[in-house]
């Protein structure tokens, strides 16, 4: 029950595509049920990646929605915002030390521990 969202390789601050199409075809409530997950890669950074959900507010403009934080290793990071269908969404995050890799994994669906 679920979509991938993001599964990237990051260093330095970015942002993902357009989420628009992924989340007309996913979402199917009025709240997002979202995890985000990162794993260091080599060499691993000195600080993990703050993470931010945003949505279009029209003309390329971007507002934050969820700011989830840094996304420490190891854990598994979740939000349920709002969601208003045919809005446009992406994933943004910065990095302090852009001088090494992390994976970053962002899912729309459940937590595990609701199928256990």
């Amino acid at each position: 029950m679920g979509a991938t969202l993001v599964d990237a390789i990051v260093s330095g601050a970015g942002e993902s595509a357009s989420l628009r199409d992924l989340l007309a075809t996913e979402a199917r409530s009025a709240r997002l049920a979202l995890r985000a997950q990162v794993l260091p890669a080599v060499p691993r950074p000195a600080s993990a990646p703050h993470l931010f959900l945003d949505v279009g507010v029209g003309d390329g403009a971007w507002s934050t929605l969820v700011d989830f934080g840094m996304i420490e290793p190891g854990f598994v990071s979740f939000a349920t915002p709002p969601w208003t269908p045919g809005q446009d969404a992406r994933f943004r995050w910065e990095l302090a030390d852009d001088h090494g890799w992390w994976r970053l994994y962002c899912w729309l669906g459940l937590p595990d521990f609701v199928f256990s």
